[in-house]
């Protein structure tokens, strides 16, 4: 103000650095509320399904099913809670961070359009059975995934143009991270949606660098983006080392496309290819330790600020866990743990380590830093205390237990015990996994609550603002004076065409290439296409989500013996979608045709498998056969124990019911032709 009580352009342009535009601030806002909305009913999901491995009867019918209820809790999570809340973030943070508002708006209400669109399209055609195939995290089908490209791509407009306006010399290191993540995600998008090099194992070589670099070339860099700006920000001291964030960008952005293959160790991969990600995420070490080393140091010493903070716990709970779940994947890499850890529940925790104890938290973090400053509301100071130690408690008790059964899986396949020892061995802690999720769930309700606070609640009094010069001075002070400097990486053209190109190389070289080599390759002795049927069957095991827990690869294990001789990559040639899977919660069905190709017995198992494995956690497809009174000529009946069927009844196979037996039949391995002498 000056002395007339009138305030100066300059001072206005300063005001609105700090406070955002009111558009700019409902974009926010809104990327946030709709955001908050997924994450609410993708962990609502989420949820059911934990308890679904300790009551595997609950909501036995086809759209509460557990195969199609997991890929919409993952692909729900990860592109309509995680990517619309970083995005909102990263809008804000491209503005205040350059000084101006943000530029092209129209496009922004686009991007949260389509982003929302493919969440709404994603989750129906899943819970419909329509799917891609089991390939975690890209399992929405092409024209779905097309919307959330086509946002991707509207977002990255909005941040490139906003931070080429800026009002400074120098782009600030937050935009390194979130323009980054723009640039991959979308050649990403592309090289995973193109045809031609995804048959077969070329396929799995795909799905390989692209569900690695999904988290770590797009929620990672926003993430670490948005920590950037948000944590000097509420410290109001510069960040340790600017320099120590452009080494774990560049690190970052060479390593990380590299290591997608250890997702399939001991696979008919090349084994070089196996390798050469398992000697990259051993470099993983360096962005991962330097990126958590500067923020701890930028934290040093201020850790009364941090406890007096609602938003600073959340971002120091997104670190630690940086570090720990990044540096815990650099461990799990290694061949030797792998045969312990791989297909179990371990994995199950790793990845929730990752995602929701470093991304999510730090998504939590951002908005609680920023939306207050932008909307001028306050959150509950009590429920944010809730929100924070409930969550924190129930991530590290739902890692805590997943880890511990999933070393005992491990162990008892290494063992050679049955399969279903595994499960009697794991079941006491999906008990805990079920009551932690419970308490990261009711996190959730709390931060909903708070973010109506923050947006759509009434404002109760009126928020402190601070002067002018102290809104600039907190904006500037991010980075010490001494590493200020104008050079060419300030050239947002030359950022974006350098990175672009760095990681438009690699995705060829890790994805396309290897992808094109194995489509090629032929298939092996004995190896011949589905019968028609069986095909049909094929289609509704994918639609059933049934790779989700029953693996169709054969490890050069000892362990593995059982289900029958290592895979080969002609094993392959016939198989698209790839329906390897990550996960055994079920035994192996890469052989299961010969091991039990009785009809009676794959039809009993479908409609009731805990009447013939009474510790089965598989679910009941009871919707694939229908009860009658009598049974009419042509009806195959389902010889079940008695006490299954309804009193009076008998249990008819459905069509689709038959289609699947027969496909399981066909999965048998043929034999390999023995070496000459």
């Amino acid at each position: 103000m000056n002395e007339a009580g009138t305030t100066t352009g300059a001072t206005r342009a300063q005001v609105r650095t700090d406070d955002g535009s009111l558009e700019d601030i409902a974009i926010f806002s809104l990327f946030t509320l709709t955001a908050t909305f997924w994450l609410l009913l993708t962990t609502g999901v989420g949820l059911l399904e934990s308890f679904k491995f300790t009551y595997p009867d609950l909501g036995t019918v086809p759209w509460l099913s557990f195969g199609r209820l997991r890929a919409i809790h993952t692909n729900g999570t990860f592109y309509g809670w995680a990517s619309i809340a970083l995005v909102g973030c990263a809008f804000w943070v491209a503005a205040r961070s350059s000084g101006i508002a943000l530029r092209q708006k129209k496009l922004a209400w686009a991007a949260l359009a389509a982003f929302n669109l493919a969440a709404v399209l994603g989750t129906i055609t899943l819970d419909l059975g329509i799917n891609n195939g089991d390939q975690e995290y890209r399992e929405w089908v092409w024209w779905v995934a097309a919307f959330f490209v086509i946002a991707v791509v509207l977002s990255g407009i909005v941040v490139i143009a906003t931070v080429a306006a800026r009002a400074e010399r120098e782009i600030y290191i937050s935009n390194w991270y979130t323009i980054g993540g723009f640039i991959f995600t979308t050649i990403l998008g592309i090289t995973a949606a193109l045809p031609w090099y995804q048959h077969g194992l070329g396929q799995v070589a795909v799905q390989g660098f692209y569900m690695h670099n999904a988290v770590g070339m797009w929620f990672t860099f926003l993430a670490l983006g948005i920590t950037y700006y948000a944590l000097p920000k509420l410290l109001n001291r510069p960040i340790y080392s600017y320099a120590l964030g452009v080494l774990g960008f560049w690190t970052n952005l060479v390593f990380y496309p590299i290591i997608g293959s250890h997702h399939f160790e001991f696979t008919p991969l090349p084994w070089w290819l196996q390798t050469l990600a398992i000697v990259f995420s051993v470099g993983m070490l360096v962005p991962v330790w330097a990126g958590s080393g500067n923020f701890w140091l930028t934290m040093r010493g201020r850790w009364a600020t941090i406890r007096r903070s609602y938003a600073l716990p959340f971002i120091w709970v997104g670190v630690l866990y940086y570090f720990l779940g990044s540096t815990q994947g650099t461990v799990e890499a290694l061949r030797s743990l792998q045969t312990i850890w791989h297909f179990t529940n371990f994995t199950i925790g790793h990845s929730h380590l990752t995602m929701y104890g470093f991304i999510t938290f730090i998504a939590w973090g951002g908005i609680y830093a920023l939306l207050p400053r932008a909307t001028k509301k306050e959150p509950s100071r009590l429920a944010c205390g809730l929100h924070f130690w409930l969550a924190f408690l129930g991530v590290t008790i739902y890692v805590g237990v997943l880890s511990i059964a999933g070393t005992l899986q491990g162990l008892t396949w290494a063992s050679g015990d049955p399969f279903i020892a595994s499960v009697e061995a794991a079941a006491p802690y999906w008990e805990a996994r079920a009551v932690s999720g419970s308490m990261m769930f009711v996190a959730h309700c709390i931060f909903a609550y708070n973010v109506w606070k923050m947006t759509l609640a009434p404002q109760t009094r009126k928020a402190a603002t601070q002067s002018p010069a102290a809104c600039e001075f907190a904006r500037m002070n991010v980075r010490k004076p001494s590493e200020r400097r104008a050079g060419g990486m300030n050239d947002v053209r030359i950022l974006v065409i350098s990175a672009g190109a760095v990681y438009g190389a690699l995705a060829i070289l890790m994805g396309v290439l290897p992808g094109t080599a194995l489509s090629r390759a032929r298939p092996g002795p004995g190896v011949v296409p589905f019968s028609a049927q069986a095909q049909r069957g094929r289609d509704v095991y994918v639609a059933e989500g049934c790779a989700y827990c029953h693996t169709q690869n054969v490890r050069p294990l000892a362990q593995d013996h059982v289900y029958g001789r290592p895979s080969t990559a002609g094993d392959y040639a016939y198989s698209t979608p790839e329906l390897l899977g990550d996960h055994r919660n079920g035994p192996d069905l890469t052989n299961i045709g010969a091991r039990q190709p009785s009809d009676v017995w794959q039809e009993i198992h479908l409609y009731e498998p805990r009447a013939l494995v009474s510790e089965s956690i598989m679910p009941a497809y009871t919707w694939l056969f229908i009860a009658k009174d009598r049974a009419a000529t042509g009806d195959v009946v389902v010889h079940l124990p008695p006490g299954y069927a309804p009193l009076g009844k008998v249990i008819v196979a459905r069509p689709e019911a038959l289609d699947l037996v027969a496909y399981l039949k066909e999965l048998k391995q043929a034999p390999l032709p023995t070496p000459k002498p």
